[in-house]
C-alpha cells in the first residue's frame, strides 16, 4: 500500500534544493567533485549521503526522474519496515503494524519519498541508529552488543553525511544511554556507549581526513556550515530575512518564535498530520497505562520537541531553527511509535479490558486519520512544478524558448532530460525583447520572478510587465504566460 500511494504521488525532478543535489549527483557521476569552490549553498556538497547514491544510479541507468526518485523511495519504504520492527520490539506485533501503517500515510513522506530532499533520508538513517541502539541494549552477549552498537554509530554517522540535523540527537542519545531508561545494566550501557562512539567517530574521522586532503582544512565541514548561515541568511532567523525577519525588538521576535510559532508548527503541522500533538497525547496515555519503555519514548519525543524549538542553528550566536515542516521530519518516527503504542495499549491491554478503552483506541486512531487524510488529496495529486511541466509538454523539440534562468533549467529537464542549459531553452536575463527572433516562445512566470526578487534581489526584465505587441498569448495559467513572437 505504501509503495502504491507513493507512486501515485510521484514527484521526481524539482527545482530549488532538489535540483542542486541532482546536479551534484550528475557531476559526481562524471568525476567532478565540488569540494571546495561550490557556488551554491555551502552545505549542499557536504551532504554526500544524499547525492552519492543517486550519482551511482545515474552512472548505471542514466538521468531521468525515475533514477532521481529511486534512492529516496527505497529509503522511505525501509523506514516503514523499520517502523514495524521497532514497534514490535517496543510493544508487540500489533504496535509494529500500526506504526508501519501510520508511517505509510504521513502526507509529507508521501511526496518526500520521490523527491531528493535530505531531511527524510537523514532522519531514516538516524532512526536506524536508534533502533540498533535499542537492540544493542537487549543483547546479553557483550561482543554482539558491541558489534550492533558500532553499526548504530555508523548509522548516525551516515545520517550526519546526509544532513547536520542528527547533531541535535546527541544529547538525547546521551540521556538514553547514561540513564537506565532501557536497561539498568550499567556495564552494558557503557559498552554500547563506547561502541556507538567508535562507529560515529569513524565516519567523522574519514570525513575530516577527506576534507583535509581536498581543502587543507580538517574542520572544513564546520566552517562551511557556519558560512552557510551567513550566505543564506534569508532562510534563517535573522532580522533582515524577507521570510523570518522582524521589526521592533529582537526579544519580542524571539518570544513569538519560541513560544508561539515554533510550538504551533511542531505540534500542529498539517504536512506532518499533527504528529507532534498526537505524539504528546500518546505519551500521556503510555504513562497512564504504565507501558514499558515509556521513559525512553518520552526522552526521544520530548528531546526532539525541546531541541528543535529552542536549539540554535549557529555556533557563534543564538539563532533558533527555522520551523519549516520538512526540517521537523525527525519527529515523525518516534511520534508514530508512540501513537501506535497508545492505540495498542487502549485496544488490547489485557483480556479484561473494558469496552470504553477499546472505543477510545478507535477514536484516537480515527482522529489521527482525519488529520492525515485532510492533506492526502493535496499530496497525492499535486506534482512538483506543475506549470513548467505543462509548458514543456506544449513545446516541440525544435522550438526555441526564452524564460527566467530558474524556469529555463526546469523546462530543459522536462523537455530533454538534461540538467544543464540547452541551446533551445535560453535564460532571458540580459536579452532585449527586440532580439528575440520570430517564432520563438517566451515563458514568463511572475510567481517565480517575484520569489527571486524577494529572496535573491533578482532584477526583473522590463518586458515581464510590458510584453511586446507582437507577442501572442499561447497559454496562460494564473501568473504564468507562454507567448510566441509573431
Amino acid at each position: 500500500m505504501a509503495l502504491a500511494i507513493r507512486l501515485l504521488a510521484f514527484q521526481g525532478y524539482s527545482d530549488s534544493d532538489p535540483r542542486d543535489y541532482t546536479l551534484l549527483a550528475f557531476d559526481l557521476s562524471h568525476g567532478q567533485i565540488h569540494v571546495p569552490g561550490y557556488e551554491g549553498s555551502p552545505v549542499f556538497p557536504l551532504r554526500w549521503g544524499v547525492y552519492t547514491p543517486v550519482a551511482l544510479l545515474f552512472k548505471v541507468f542514466g538521468v531521468s526522474e525515475i533514477t532521481i526518485a529511486i534512492y529516496p523511495l527505497v529509503m522511505s519504504l525501509l523506514g516503514i519496515i523499520l517502523g514495524y520492527a521497532f514497534g514490535r520490539m517496543l510493544w508487540g506485533p500489533l504496535a509494529g503494524l500500526i506504526a508501519s501503517f501510520l508511517l505509510s500515510v504521513i502526507p509529507m513522506d508521501m511526496t518526500a519519498s520521490t523527491i531528493l530532499y535530505p531531511d527524510h533520508i537523514a532522519a531514516i538513517w538516524a532512526n536506524a541508529g536508534m533502533f540498533l541502539l535499542f537492540g544493542a541494549l537487549h543483547i546479553k552477549r557483550t561482543r554482539l552488543a558491541l558489534l550492533v552498537g558500532i553499526f548504530s554509530g555508523l548509522a548516525f554517522g551516515f545520517s550526519w553525511l546526509c544532513k547536520e540535523s542528527v547533531a541535535y540527537l546527541v544529547p538525547i542519545v546521551a540521556i538514553i544511554l547514561f540513564l537506565p531508561l532501557i536497561t539498568p545494566n550499567l556495564k552494558l550501557r557503557i559498552s554500547v556507549i563506547v561502541a556507538i562512539s567508535i562507529g560515529a567517530i569513524s565516519v567523522l574521522a574519514v570525513e575530516a581526513i577527506s576534507y583535509y586532503i581536498l581543502t587543507g582544512d580538517v574542520l572544513f565541514r564546520l566552517h562551511e556550515t557556519e558560512r552557510n548561515y551567513r550566505q543564506s541568511s534569508m532562510w534563517f532567523f535573522t532580522k533582515d530575512s524577507p521570510y523570518f525577519g522582524w521589526t521592533g525588538s529582537r526579544l519580542n521576535a524571539l518570544a513569538y518564535r519560541l513560544f508561539w510559532q515554533g510550538p504551533k508548527v511542531l505540534l500542529g503541522s498539517s504536512a506532518l498530520a499533527a504528529v507532534g500533538a498526537f505524539g504528546c497525547l500518546s505519551v500521556l496515555i503510555i504513562f497512564l497505562k504504565k507501558l514499558c519503555y515509556r521513559w525512553f519514548i518520552l526522552a526521544w519525543i520530548g528531546g526532539i520537541l525541546f531541541i528543535f524549538n529552542f536549539g540554535s542553528s549557529s555556533f557563534k550566536e543564538y539563532i533558533p531553527l527555522v520551523p519549516f515542516a520538512r526540517y521537523l521530519y525527525p519527529l515523525v518516527f518516534p511520534a508514530c511509535l508512540a501513537i501506535a503504542g497508545a492505540i495498542t495499549a487502549l485496544a488490547v491491554g489485557s483480556f479484561d479490558t473494558p469496552r470504553p478503552q477499546i472505543v477510545w483506541s478507535i477514536v484516537l486512531f480515527i482522529l489521527f486519520l482525519c488529520f492525515d487524510f485532510a492533506r492526502l488529496p493535496h499530496n497525492t495529486w499535486e506534482k512538483s512544478e506543475p506549470v513548467r511541466r505543462k509548458v514543456a509538454s506544449q513545446l516541440r523539440t525544435d522550438d526555441l524558448v526564452f524564460s527566467d534562468y530558474r524556469s529555463a533549467s526546469s523546462i530543459t529537464f522536462y523537455r530533454f532530460n538534461k540538467l544543464y542549459s540547452d541551446k533551445r531553452t535560453i535564460p532571458y536575463e540580459g536579452v532585449s525583447a527586440a532580439s528575440i527572433p520570430t517564432g520563438a516562445y517566451i515563458f514568463i512566470d511572475k510567481n517565480t520572478t517575484d520569489f527571486l526578487e524577494k529572496s535573491y534581489k533578482y532584477e526583473k526584465m522590463k518586458f515581464e510587465d510590458n510584453p511586446s505587441e507582437n507577442w501572442k498569448v499561447i497559454w496562460r495559467e494564473g501568473n504564468a504566460t507562454l507567448f510566441r513572437v509573431e
